[in-house]
């Protein structure tokens, strides 16, 4: 078997060597091309995908220093009030340590 990168980039030497053995290139090489050539087309389309990741995780990473900050003004006040809603925050928000002065 060879490696895939190799016949890639010596197509004309290995249709020389498998003929040279006595086979029929165009028949064992005839899955290669359309999919090295599928896998080209793809490449960009994947590394489009991750930059989209990245600023995806970017924008996470923001918001929820953005969530901490307001939790820590929130937490701090003597009546903790979200300003998203202006309403009094009750149960299920983590509480923030007081520092000590």
């Amino acid at each position: 078997m060879l490696d895939p990168l190799f016949v890639r980039d010596n197509l004309a030497a290995v249709t020389d060597g498998l003929r040279a053995r006595g086979l029929d290139p165009e028949r064992e090489l005839e899955q290669f091309v359309p999919l090295e050539t599928r896998r080209r087309r793809l490449i960009p389309e994947l590394e489009g995908l991750k930059r989209q990741q990245n600023t995806a995780g970017d924008e996470i990473a923001r918001a929820n220093s953005m969530i901490r900050r307001v939790w820590s003004i929130c937490s701090s006040s003597p009546a903790p009030v979200c300003p998203a809603s202006n309403q009094s925050i009750s149960t299920g928000w983590p509480r923030a340590r007081r520092r000590a002065t």
